[in-house]
């Protein structure tokens, strides 16, 4: 007996380890069942009722159809602009680059064919925004609640992405920095910042666009492992400054405020303060998304060229925020989420908006890594003490138990106060450890018995 309780205690201590380092290495095969179990939990919670503040213009199918093919000449894009800013709009963000010079204006036409002299002189005469669409965006640009989007760039070798740009992106975020006594302190503001992305270049729209718009931002996202957007960084490090996401740039344009605090709370979450608003953050500057079921359900999407035409009510759009953006399939900004496996990139960033308005956000505190490594090792020793005591009906109802217990705690403590703590490890060391524990304990038992009848 004392040599059977011997060999299930190493065994035990052993598979505790051994789930232990599988749980600090993480291997990607894992990680996704692990997701699986994040988004089974999450598609339990109460679906909340969207703010309804906020729109999408949606450059889909029919606006190509009827205006033409993407991309449209800036002076299109420039009428669209206008119309949603004389409509009353809050702010737009514009989930697109424009990364090099319009060819359709009439200037750069001219500069492409061996057209007579005496033309280029009479086009020359034509008024200036008419014969430069980008001058025409330009100027629009300047005159409304307009903020430009970007890409930041993590390989200061790649040419995939195209000419990148070496000018500093406009929309610097203004951030200060609070410890949990209130106070500042420039050694904390610099380790917090340390662990969010830091980019190695950007790919920018035009300068004499992003120093006309009011503001920018990144969008950047990043899919996990199975290849699903479920967060996406809100902040963003680049030479040494904070720059804020696309979706967090129209908001601040939106409140007209440009102040941000970025604080932890006795618990070890952060936030970023905007007018009292809460926004957690994880260690790494990521905004954990909770999307609803469909995008049609959450937010009222218009067709770009209704507005065009003027088709849209005033009231649909005038003290909305609104994200322009396309869902056409050959435009390929298209992403998948837990709910969709097509999802339009601009519904992402309107959906982020709208969890911040709605305060409908999931938590992923920097300190559930070791709360994680921590509950491992606890249900590691309370499995392996179950298959010491209790016969193999008792130890299967204890840990089957102990499983649902484990489950249960992670979705309430979601439901109740949007902290997510993955037991996903701790659910493995569990029926890991019963069934490998009680193999052990009854082949120990098997051959005692052969060897006593021989």
């Amino acid at each position: 007996m004392i040599k059977e309780n011997h060999i299930i205690v190493v065994s035990g201590l052993v598979l505790t380890l051994l789930i232990s380092s599988l749980f600090i290495v993480n291997p990607k095969t894992i990680n996704k069942i692990e997701y699986n179990l994040y988004d089974f939990l999450l598609a339990k919670l109460e679906q909340t009722e969207p703010s309804g503040a906020v729109i999408i213009i949606d450059i889909d199918e029919k606006s190509l159809a009827e205006v033409g093919q993407w991309p449209w000449p800036r002076s299109q894009v420039a009428e669209l602009l206008l119309k949603l800013q004389k409509m009353q709009v809050l702010s737009v963000g514009i989930d697109f680059l424009f990364a090099e010079p319009d060819r359709s204006s009439l200037e750069n036409v001219v500069s492409r064919i061996n057209a007579p002299e005496h033309s280029k002189n009479i086009l020359s005469q034509i008024p200036e925004h008419l014969y430069n669409n980008d001058q025409k965006l330009s100027q629009v640009l300047k005159s409304g609640p307009f903020v430009l989007g970007y890409s930041f760039v993590f390989d200061k070798n790649t040419t995939s992405f195209g000419k990148l740009s070496e000018s500093i992106p406009s929309g610097e975020m203004n951030i200060f920095f609070l410890n949990n006594d209130s106070s500042s302190d420039n050694s904390s503001s610099k380790k917090t910042s340390q662990q969010w992305y830091h980019a190695d270049g950007l790919i920018d729209n035009l300068k004499e666009f992003s120093s006309s718009s009011r503001s920018s931002g990144f969008f950047n996202m990043s899919p996990d492992s199975d290849s699903l957007i479920r967060k996406v960084p809100v902040v963003m490090q680049y030479q040494d400054k904070t720059y804020p996401s696309l979706a967090l740039s129209t908001l601040l344009v939106a409140l007209q405020t440009e102040q941000i605090i970025h604080r932890q709370n006795d618990l070890g979450i952060s936030y970023l303060v905007i007018d009292d608003q809460e926004v957690p953050i994880d260690q790494n500057g990521n905004f954990w998304i909770h999307f609803r079921d469909t995008q049609e359900s959450a937010f009222n999407t218009i067709s770009a060229v209704d507005i065009i035409n003027d088709r849209v009510p005033i009231e649909q759009v005038a003290g909305h925020i609104a994200l322009l953006g396309t869902s056409a399939k050959g435009l390929f900004d298209l992403r998948s989420t837990p709910y969709n496996t097509v999802f339009p990139g601009v519904g992402v960033h309107a959906t982020l908006i709208d969890n911040i308005i709605r305060s409908d956000y999931v938590i992923h505190p920097q300190w559930a890594w070791l709360a994680q490594l921590m509950l491992v090792v606890l249900v590691g020793l309370i499995s392996l003490i179950i298959s010491l005591k209790a016969n193999a009906l008792i130890n299967f109802i204890l840990n089957s138990l102990l499983i649902i217990g484990l489950v249960y705690a992670s979705w309430w403590w979601l439901n109740h106060d949007q902290i997510y703590l993955s037991v996903f490890y701790p659910v493995l060391m569990t029926f890991t450890s019963f069934s490998f524990l009680l193999l052990i304990k009854y082949r120990y038992k098997e051959k005692k018995l052969i060897s006593e009848t021989l």
